[in-house]
């Protein structure tokens, strides 16, 4: 490939995000735009996480097993059956107060990714897109605006996915020019860096961690707690501090 087709190719992937990022920030319910995003600037990331994925103990039994988390994150009645404080129990709490589900987060990114590539692409890209509200729990970062930010820079650090830095570093900035206040993007890189130090989440087995408590998975996934979005949530406007589930947030001194 020339220098010219390179320019050429990355420019139009780079005009489609800038597009997405603009009807995001329109309307930041608008989760079809983030799938958009990230497709966009996909470049060689799916594939390097994909192959750490299957170099794992989890990864690979998720591969050859073709397993799809949402059969257990749809089920809600074995979920309610979870003793409270454990992952399960916290994540149907914050899935019945957003009103929302997890086929609908599915739903979401259909006719978007590519659903007809490589089988263990399709089971890989799945499987991320569905611990996406349980990484939510487990971290302490609630649905507000603030929370799923600083949730993106967590999961940039994990994937080194483009489109999804790049919706973070643009919240990150807006928010903190808007609000005046540092703060918002301390929270944001607090965010990033809890990603780099943590276990790389996608390894481990998710179906077995819901029936644990949630200090349990924080510990064996070394999450550190989100002190600095505890903080700065207060700075944002009102009308973007809505939406907070019952997410046990994470800000007790590590």
């Amino acid at each position: 490939m020339s220098f010219l087709t390179t320019i050429r190719k990355e420019g139009s992937s780079w005009l489609e995000a800038l597009r997405a990022l603009h009807e995001l920030n329109k309307d930041h319910d608008d989760t079809t735009q983030v799938f958009r995003i990230i497709q966009a600037l996909r470049s060689d990331s799916n594939e390097r996480a994909l192959e750490r994925f299957r170099t794992t103990p989890v990864g690979a039994r998720v591969l050859a097993e073709n397993r799809c988390l949402i059969e257990a994150l749809s089920d809600r009645a074995t979920l309610a059956a979870m003793p409270d404080g454990s992952l399960g129990r916290a994540y149907l709490d914050f899935m019945v107060a957003q009103g929302i589900t997890a086929e609908g987060l599915a739903g979401m990114s259909t006719g978007i990714w590519n659903e007809d590539g490589p089988p263990e692409m399709v089971t890989f890209q799945s499987w991320s897109r569905d611990m996406h509200d349980l990484w939510h729990v487990a971290v302490g970062y609630g649905p507000d605006p603030l929370g799923e930010l600083c949730l993106l820079a967590f999961t940039y650090a994990q994937y080194e996915s483009r489109g999804v830095g790049l919706i973070a570093l643009m919240g990150a900035l807006r928010y903190s020019l808007q609000c005046r206040d540092v703060r918002i993007a301390r929270a944001v890189l607090q965010g990033h860096r809890i990603g780099r130090s943590s276990e790389w989440l996608p390894s481990h087995d998710w179906e077995a961690l819901l029936a644990l408590p949630i200090e349990e998975v924080r510990r064996r996934l070394r999450l550190r707690p989100t002190t600095a979005y505890a903080a700065a949530r207060a700075l944002m406007p009102k009308h973007h501090r809505s939406g907070i589930a019952p997410v046990a947030p994470y800000v007790q001194p590590a």
